[in-house]
């Protein structure tokens, strides 16, 4: 059978002709390369852009380019030529002169479309100013993105769902998520700061990918000065120095995990750190956070928040440390915060307390707990001072078991308006089961280390918590650890800490076999 006219299909049983048979087998053998495509000072960027197929990389001259750009759905590298340099980067500018937003995404872009290593400058739009991502997965990354203005939402990036790493957002505002608004993909290593949004948070708002490894600081919003609305897991970030003009100085209404931050000197009206965060808040530093009202540390958060360090935050009014969070609170040290009114270390907390040390805080009275009607129980309360003499626990209308109450000051009232059993009150002449006045006998108070010693009257001294078998630090517990019948017969520990004993010589021997 004859081979048919050129450019047309073969029908089924027709031979393929030889010269495009061999073409396609050279095709495949030697595909053909990825074009360089180079933009020098005064090029169009977008015309390079317009030329280029999937696959490309265009490399963009340093200098500044008065221009808008948009990526259109290709799978394209736009760069700087050495996006890793600051220097470069700093002089390689695109600047939308207010007319337009910068860069805009189509939204048809995979990981396989890159933007890498520029200024990006002067955008204005009123949903998304700076880069406009439109659902986008591209890999935004080593790009200043700065002093762009949205109307609305996303003065430095909006919908960008692709990877953004390594730039630096810094001085855009919005209404709404002044650095990044609905970027659901993972932003790491960024440095976000002074950010200002009318409204809602200052550096990101909305954002529910993984935010991990920034530095966000300084940014300013009337809610969430910081992050406000972020679902995703926030770890290993450093958020500092962030305002809000009402709740959440460092973040506000964040539901996902929030662990492994250093949280600081934020600054809000009602939770000066953290507001209204109900995810796992846990292996966090709070710390020099401050409120005109409630929260200098946390408030409204009802999540689980454990193994925090939450230290010398302030609250002009009530609850320097934590205010009405609801959920369980375990395994924090929580000391050095300081309230004008009640609730030093925490405020009207009503669900579970436990496991926490909670020492040297200051309030006119509850400096330890205030108002706090849950289950409070294995706490060490230590060294809390109350002007007014009601220091360790004051007016706390739940169940109060197996704490350490000890050296708060005044010392005649440790406990005030407050029930408890099976614990070690100073000065205790109130009465109830199984309270003891003995010196729990702690290692070293004065430099914060409240383990038992082996001498503690505390060791086996409480009673059994169903449910409670780990200690502050994740140790075990009920175990005997004196030998003794003490407490209810259940060898619980009073206080945070659960004493283990030196191994034996027969358990040391049986490592080795």
């Amino acid at each position: 059978m004859a081979d048919g006219p050129l450019g047309t299909r073969p029908v089924c049983g027709t031979k393929i002709p030889r010269w495009l048979l061999f073409s396609i087998l050279l095709q495949s053998a030697f595909p053909v390369s990825a074009r360089v495509i180079t933009v020098p000072p005064g090029g169009s960027i977008q015309g390079a852009i317009n030329s280029a197929v999937a696959g490309d990389e265009i490399v963009v001259q340093p200098a500044t380019y008065y221009q808008r750009i948009d990526l259109d759905g290709k799978n394209i590298t736009v760069r700087s030529t050495n996006p890793a340099s600051s220097s470069v980067v700093a002089s390689t500018i695109i600047d939308a002169l207010m007319g337009g937003a910068a860069v805009t995404f189509s939204g048809a872009e995979t990981n396989q479309c890159v933007l890498s290593g520029f200024t990006i400058r002067n955008g204005r739009g009123t949903f998304g100013a700076g880069i406009v991502g439109n659902g986008t997965r591209a890999t935004i990354q080593y790009c200043v993105i700065t002093r762009n203005e949205a109307g609305n939402s996303g003065g430095g990036l909006r919908q960008c769902n692709g990877t953004i790493r390594y730039n630096t957002i810094s001085f855009n505002s919005a209404v709404f998520g002044a650095g990044l608004i609905y970027c659901n993909g993972t932003i790491q290593y960024n440095t976000i700061t002074n950010n200002t949004a009318d409204n809602s948070g200052g550096a990101l708002s909305n954002c529910n990918g993984f935010i991990r490894n920034n530095t966000i600081r300084g940014n300013h919003a009337s809610f969430g000065g910081a992050l406000y609305g972020c679902g995703g897991p926030i770890r290993d970030n450093v958020i500092t120095d962030n305002t809000s003009e009402d709740t959440g100085g460092g973040l506000a209404g964040c539901r996902g995990l929030i662990q492994g931050n250093v949280i600081a000197n934020c600054h809000a009206v009602f939770g000066g750190g953290l507001y209204d965060c109900d995810g796992t808040i846990q292996n966090n530093v709070i710390t020099g956070n401050s409120v005109e009202n409630s929260g200098g540390g946390l408030s409204s958060c009802d999540g689980t928040i454990q193994n925090n360090i939450i230290s010398d935050n302030q609250s002009s009014i009530w609850a320097a440390g934590l205010n009405s969070c609801n959920g369980t609170i375990q395994g924090n040290i929580i000391s050095g915060n300081i309230a004008t009114s009640s609730g030093g270390a925490l405020d009207d907390c009503d669900n579970v307390i436990q496991n926490n040390i909670i020492w040297a805080n200051r309030a006119t009275r509850g400096a330890g707990l205030a108002y706090c009607d849950g289950n409070i129980r294995n706490n060490t309360i230590w060294g809390n001072t109350g002007t007014s003499g009601n220091a360790g626990i004051y007016t706390c209308h739940g169940t109060v078991r197996n704490c350490i109450v000890w050296q708060n000051t005044p010392s005649v009232s440790q406990v005030y308006d407050t029930t408890a059993t099976y614990c070690c009150i100073q000065n205790w002449t109130g009465g109830g089961a199984g309270n003891i006045s003995l010196d729990p006998r702690v290692v070293n108070a004065a430099g914060g280390d409240f383990h038992l010693r082996s001498d503690s009257p505390c060791i086996d001294a409480g009673c059994r918590i169903s449910g409670l078998i780990r200690d502050f630090e994740g140790d075990v517990r009920p175990l005997d650890g004196s030998g003794f019948t003490r407490g209810d017969g259940s060898d619980y520990d009073i206080g945070a800490d659960e004493f283990e004993p030196p191994p034996t010589a027969a358990t040391h021997w049986s490592l080795f076999r």
